[in-house]
């Protein structure tokens, strides 16, 4: 997705998925199923889940596509009290990432990429990864909306093709 659309959202608006720590991710941080460590947050927006899992002992990094919110992480973490290592980068390449993660976060960034990116992405994934790697994905796929199929330079996923 065009950088400029997430710019412009970040700065005037809350965008629509910036709701905060998901409960689904809460509740296995929690119970204890996701273990503490190395934490990457794909796609981590504002910073409300790389915060709460630096929060529960986790060293994080999140990596944003947006200047605008990777500005804001960092003033929400400096009000937690957290340190966060967030990084402006593109997670269908993640450029000089040159570590491994026990455990690789995804909520909401899969589901903007095209197939194109999808595979890139997943190569991506396999490159910061471990054996033991714990990967948590949340996303939601849909069909082309009408103007999406306007759109020439986007090659569209339909469900079940990841």
């Amino acid at each position: 997705m065009n950088r400029l659309i997430y710019e412009v959202g970040y700065r005037v608006m809350r965008m629509p998925w910036d709701v905060g720590v998901r409960q689904e991710l809460r509740d296995q941080v929690e119970s204890g199923i996701i273990k503490s460590g190395r934490a990457i947050d794909l796609g981590c927006g504002t910073g409300s889940n790389s915060i709460f899992l630096a929060g529960k002992g986790f060293e994080v990094t999140g990596v944003a596509f947006s200047e605008t919110a990777i500005r804001k992480a960092k003033l929400k973490a400096r009000s937690a009290g957290v340190k966060v290592n967030f990084v402006l980068n593109n997670i269908t390449t993640l450029e000089n990432m040159g570590e491994k993660f026990d455990f690789i976060l995804d909520i909401g960034a899969f589901d903007d990429l095209n197939k194109l990116d999808r595979k890139k992405y997943r190569e991506n994934i396999l490159g910061i990864s471990h054996q033991g790697t714990q990967y948590f994905i949340f996303y939601h796929e849909w069909s082309p909306r009408w103007f999406e199929k306007l759109l020439p330079t986007r090659i569209f996923m339909f469900p079940g093709e990841i």
